[in-house]
């Protein structure tokens, strides 16, 4: 089960993620965590454990608060590394 859960991500599809056009003109950054993720060192292959946060500027386009969580996880899941998740 650890094994599906720690790499699932590299295996599977990445998530769709939902954007829509910015009418009301938002323009300040808003964030969204803690967001707990786990992962593994792709060299090292030790798990990464810990909680993120996440801060936007909206463009023309701005993303809900949901699909930043579905996001950072299909991103982390998997082989990666630290600084590919900074």
């Amino acid at each position: 089960m650890y094994l599906h859960e720690v790499f699932k991500g590299r295996y599977h599809k990445q998530p769709k993620i939902a954007s829509f056009p910015n009418v009301k003109k938002l323009d300040e950054i808003y964030t969204v965590g803690p967001i707990s993720i786990r992962s593994a060192c792709s060299h090292h292959l030790v798990p990464i454990l810990g909680n993120c946060w996440i801060g936007i500027k909206p463009g023309d386009r701005v993303i809900g608060l949901p699909s930043l969580r579905v996001l950072l996880i299909g991103c982390s899941q998997g082989h990666t590394s630290r600084k590919k998740l900074s």
